[in-house]
């Protein structure tokens, strides 16, 4: 094994075969597993209604099921759009605790449940709150417990979007301009 690239421009560091990688939204499938695993223990449902798991989340008059979350086409607004208009900088860690509260001062949805296709984040953060409220567990501790171990994954894992973590080996983000993004 070896890697390619680097980890860090600033410091020269190379990429190595211990590196550690922000997947970002590609973890989105193993949160879509980790839901699918839950049901397939008679914990849930991805026909049940949303505000059963939170139901801080408002009413919008149309009921949004968990298949909607896992198909983005819930019509909840994508959070990082709703961050940037409260000052958000993009450099802070985006905390799921912040999302739901956005979300609970919503108003209206984008469309209505399973109507249409819009991506949003915000989907998989109130997937991710539904699997604590399901499992008692953070989906961080859940999917290390139920997917990562048992798969001999030990450098895997959720960086749960609670603190701002050190991570170890990690690779920094950077666009085409050069400029660090995250």
């Amino acid at each position: 094994m070896k890697g390619y690239g680097s980890a860090n421009l600033e410091y020269n560091i190379p990429i190595t075969k211990s590196t550690v990688f922000n997947l970002a939204s590609v973890s989105k499938h193993i949160t879509a597993y980790c839901i699918a695993l839950l049901e397939s223990e008679g914990k849930l449902s991805i026909e049940d209604d949303i505000r059963k798991y939170l139901p801080e989340l408002p009413d919008f008059g149309k009921t949004i099921k968990i298949k909607h979350l896992l198909h983005h086409t819930s019509g909840l607004r994508d959070p990082y759009g709703l961050m940037y208009l409260r000052g958000w900088n993009p450099l802070d860690v985006l905390k799921n605790r912040n999302v739901i509260r956005l979300l609970e001062r919503q108003k209206e949805l984008n469309n209505d449940p399973g109507d249409s296709y819009m991506y949003s984040s915000s989907n998989y953060i109130v997937l991710s709150e539904i699997i604590k409220k399901v499992s008692g567990k953070s989906l961080s501790d859940w999917a290390k417990e139920n997917i990562f171990d048992p798969l001999g994954m030990k450098n895997t894992f959720y960086n749960d979007a609670t603190e701002e973590n050190l991570v170890k080996n990690r690779a920094d983000a950077y666009n085409f301009s050069s400029k660090k993004v995250c």
